[in-house]
Order: C-alpha cells, then sequence, then structure tokens
C-alpha cells in the first residue's frame, strides 16, 4: 500500500485479523484480509452466491436478464440451465485438475456457445430443443426455412401431399381435413367419392 505500517497496525478494516503474514488486499486506501476483501467486494457467482475469488470468471451482460443485471459465475458453475453441460470445458478452465494445466486461452463469451433465454442460460441444442418451432409433420425443431400452412408450421421438405409425399410445384394446395393434397391427388379423392 506505499506505506509503513507497525506489525500490530497492519490489520484487516473489518474484521481486525493482523496482516503481517496473511494475504491482504486494498480497497479505497484500506487493508483487508483475504477473505474480508473477497466477501465485501468480490463479485458473487449467481450459482453458488459465493464470492468468486479467482482470476478469471464468466461475466453475462443480456437484457433478458433480471432487471437487465449482469450475472458473474465461475467459469466451471456456468453451464446449461436444462442439460447441465457446462459451457466451458473443464481441461479450458483455471480450475483444472492438478498437475494439467488450463489451456491458455481468453474467455469470450462468444467461444462457449450459449444462448440466454428469460434469464437462464442454454446450450445450442436444447434451446433448439426447447425454443424453435417443431414441424407438423416430423416433430423436429425448424432451424431453417419454414412454411406455415393449416394454422401449422413444417420443415419446407416435409411439406408436401399427403397422398403422393411429393413437393407442391406451386405455393398453391387443397386442403382435406388438416391434410394438404396437390391438385392431381385432391381430383383422385374427389372423383373416388362421388
Amino acid at each position: 500500500m506505499d506505506r509503513r505500517w507497525h506489525p500490530g497496525c497492519f490489520k484487516c478494516s473489518e474484521c481486525g485479523e493482523l496482516l503481517e503474514h496473511v494475504s491482504s488486499y486494498e480497497h479505497e486506501g484500506k487493508p483487508y484480509c483475504h477473505l474480508d476483501y473477497h466477501d465485501l467486494f468480490a463479485p458473487k457467482c449467481y450459482h453458488c452466491k459465493t464470492a468468486i475469488a479467482d482470476e478469471r470468471f464468466i461475466t453475462v451482460n443480456d437484457p433478458g436478464l433480471d432487471g437487465g443485471a449482469t450475472r458473474y459465475y465461475h467459469e466451471l458453475h456456468f453451464f446449461c440451465s436444462e442439460c447441465g453441460d457446462p459451457f466451458l470445458h473443464p481441461s479450458a478452465s483455471s480450475a483444472a485438475p492438478k498437475g494439467q494445466k488450463p489451456r491458455p486461452h481468453e474467455v469470450h463469451h462468444n467461444d462457449l456457445g450459449y444462448t440466454v433465454y428469460r434469464g437462464h442460460a442454454y446450450c445450442e441444442a436444447c434451446h433448439v430443443r426447447l425454443r424453435m418451432p417443431k414441424c407438423a409433420r416430423c416433430k423436429k425443431s425448424i432451424r431453417d426455412e419454414v412454411v406455415e400452412a393449416l394454422n401449422r408450421k413444417w420443415h419446407f421438405h416435409c411439406f408436401v401431399c399427403t397422398s403422393c409425399k411429393r413437393p407442391f410445384e406451386d405455393p398453391s394446395f387443397f386442403q382435406r381435413g388438416e391434410d394438404p393434397y396437390c391438385d392431381h391427388c385432391y381430383s383422385i379423392l374427389v372423383k373416388s367419392e362421388l
């Protein structure tokens, strides 16, 4: 702190612990012990609610969060809200197992591959499965071009004639009940009912 102290005077401003042989931190000109400094001034992990003492951590700023707040996470506490898979592989974390150095790289949010929806982070697979519209024919999530017809959504390649299973040559089709038919198949269906 660029000042001289008697050993008995150099103590934590919060708890009074002597800091001569203890890790100490300075905040606004006052000394603090490791525990009090992190408890008072370090960001808190949103998952475990404890202070983040690590040099590296995850910060999430998103308008979808409560009040647009910023959330902080320990690297390994930032995981998918649905499946629980971590966004940062443990070997890339600063908390890598002893003897194994973390892979050197800076953590960028774009590298982590997550989407925040209503304040919760999801991996791409879970986000697609839970939030994307489902095709009326194959029931899989629609991620590309969507056809909206018969009050439902379809993959472009799934919106085909119910009878012959061929795609429609033009955007027009005939409806019978809940099913689409091409001109040819519809005329055969109508003639068979006469």
